[in-house]
């Protein structure tokens, strides 16, 4: 079993100890009440030395999307032969199960709206029944005896005065990539009313394709630096 969480330290208590101390007094608990758990999975703007870093990943995240304002309704690209939404029965029983999983979620930890867990069903409902979250999935066309080689992930969260898109996307292939950030801005373009925020999550090296493809699409939006790359760390619970 994991523990997951997203550790960030507000700027005016850095360099105090603060996240050490915090993290050793969470291990702790987990040992006393779920002793069953063997490491930690953790997001953070820095990788801690005794952490084992994952990956490094990217967010990049936008001012409110005024839809009127936007240029995505005049953009001739059509990506509908390339995407199509998936059950998160087809997520959980075909990508979550296949050895391509390895590929797409490195040491098997991915990010959902922000959250990093383990990549299981039993995560994405405690999401969707406790938490109150509204997924949307969705994966490349590759027949149906193919596996995918793309898959990312919407969470629609409301909050006051504007609703939240939050977007991770899973592809080492650029092409792909391009193809789900079309695609899931065009699904938030339909379910969402009004303006609203939206963050897309990926690997480091798919950042600058992502930004060039919103400016394209979103003239009128800025873009929040503030805490745009992140590490992935593991760390141990030690017995």
């Amino acid at each position: 079993m994991e523990e997951q969480q997203f550790d960030r330290t507000s700027t005016e208590f850095r360099g105090q100890g603060v996240y050490k101390r915090l993290s050793k007094a969470m291990n702790e608990y987990v040992r006393r009440h779920y002793p069953d758990v063997q490491r930690e999975i953790f997001a953070s703007t820095v990788c801690p030395s005794l952490a084992r870093e994952i990956t490094q990943m990217t967010i990049i995240r936008t001012s409110a999307v005024n839809k009127k304002l936007s240029a995505f309704s005049s953009i001739k690209v059509n990506f509908s032969d390339l995407i199509e939404p998936c059950t998160k029965e087809y997520l959980c029983d075909v990508i979550f199960s296949s050895p391509v999983a390895q590929k797409l979620f490195l040491d098997n930890p991915i990010v959902l709206d922000w959250i990093p867990m383990e990549a299981s069903q039993s995560n994405i409902d405690h999401f969707q029944h406790e938490l109150g979250q509204d997924f949307y999935f969705a994966v490349d066309k590759c027949g149906e005896d193919g596996i995918p080689k793309s898959v990312s992930f919407g969470a629609l969260s409301p909050r006051v005065g504007c609703t939240d898109w939050t977007v991770t996307i899973y592809t080492s292939d650029p092409s792909l990539y391009e193809a789900q950030v079309t695609h899931q801005l065009q699904h938030a373009f339909n379910v969402i009313e009004g303006d609203f925020f939206i963050s897309f999550t990926q690997d480091k090296s798919l950042s600058n394709r992502g930004i060039r493809l919103l400016r394209e699409y979103l003239p009128q939006v800025e873009f929040d630096k503030t805490r745009s790359t992140f590490f992935l760390c593991e760390n141990v619970i030690q017995s």
